[in-house]
């Protein structure tokens, strides 16, 4: 399928697809409010027996509770639907640093799926951790970035759970962890590993969770830079929606990994196709 064919046969192409996945801010939902026919065009999906994965890069809800933020607004959601950037951080600390000291720079949320995981987290009073992680955090202050930046230049490695510069809310957008991680690697003069889309470990746990491939599936979300570039090098369909970050012209333009295959205002376009 090539980038600039019409519109109707670039939608035409999602009808093989097994299995679509969602971002959830910005995609499926604003806040506490779904988008337009996003509830719809899902449950659409599961009733014609496609898999519905929900990969958010937010990584400070635990699945139960993503679970329940989408039931409200009427999504019907499954655990094993639900895939987060603190999942993904999480198997990648466990398969090549098991065992380290891992400072966190993240809500009490965050810390308790680390702990639970088994992670060894080590406190801001620490004076050296093996690994530094950092993620979207309301309780930042200055001691914590601080703790983090002193553990980096101490020789700790620098993980930031997902690279989004910013999180749409109802009315304005936010800085997330991608701009926090920003200040620590401007203080540290060191540039994280970045982990949640679009990096490509999260593919490898989608694959063995539904045990489809990635050309069997379509990555749906609102940013060039994480959703569409994550679907595009995975080698699933990406479609761009305009509902969150990114602006029509934003789209048509963007090169590369970037480029979404589809370009829809909202998932209620593709509603039509099931």
């Amino acid at each position: 399928m090539t980038k600039r064919q019409d519109i109707t046969a670039q939608k035409s192409c999602l009808k093989d697809k097994k299995c679509f996945i969602f971002d959830i801010d910005g995609t499926v939902a604003l806040g506490t409010r779904p988008l337009p026919e996003a509830v719809d065009f899902i449950l659409r999906l599961r009733k014609n027996g496609r898999r519905v994965i929900f990969y958010t890069n937010n990584p400070n809800r635990s699945h139960g509770e993503m679970v329940e933020y989408l039931e409200k607004m009427g999504f019907e959601p499954r655990e094993d639907e639900m895939i987060s950037a603190g999942d993904v951080t999480i198997d990648y600390l466990n398969k090549n640093h098991p065992e380290s000291r891992v400072f966190l720079v993240g809500v009490p949320e965050m810390e308790r799926q680390f702990v639970d995981a088994g992670i060894h987290v080590v406190p801001a009073t620490s004076p050296t951790a093996d690994v530094v992680v950092s993620g979207f955090d309301k309780t930042l202050t200055f001691d914590k970035a601080a703790a983090a930046c002193r553990m980096i230049e101490r020789g700790a490695k620098f993980i930031c759970t997902h690279p989004d510069r910013s999180v749409p809310i109802e009315d304005c957008l936010l800085p997330d962890a991608g701009a926090i991680a920003a200040m620590i690697a401007a203080a540290t003069d060191t540039s994280p590993i970045f982990m949640g889309k679009p990096m490509p470990e999260g593919m490898a746990l989608i694959e063995q969770q539904t045990g489809l491939r990635a050309d069997q599936m379509c990555m749906i979300g609102d940013r060039l830079y994480t959703d569409i570039a994550f679907g595009n090098r995975a080698g699933a369909t990406s479609v761009l929606v305009l509902t969150g970050g990114t602006s029509a012209a934003e789209g048509a333009a963007a090169v590369g990994d970037e480029h979404p295959d589809v370009i829809v205002p909202h998932l209620g376009v593709l509603a039509e196709l099931f």
